[in-house]
């Protein structure tokens, strides 16, 4: 699957990583529209890097998709 990834404050990649192995109790949505918004932009510009969050790291927690 195909992912946008943040190496480091103003670079940014596409990617390929593999699919993600789900237990029985999880199930797999595949993304359909994908939003981003202010703090992603902070993530990118290196704003936000305050110990939580940490490069590299896949933005786009506002997402719609089915299962």
């Amino acid at each position: 699957m195909k992912a946008i990834m943040i190496t480091e404050p103003s670079e940014a990649h596409v990617t390929e990583l593999e699919r993600p192995v789900i237990r029985a109790d999880e199930v797999l949505v595949r993304s359909r529209v994908v939003g981003l918004c202010e703090s992603d932009v902070e993530l990118y510009q290196g704003k936000r890097a305050d110990g939580y969050f940490r490069y590299p790291i896949i933005p786009g927690h506002e997402w719609s998709g089915e299962w």
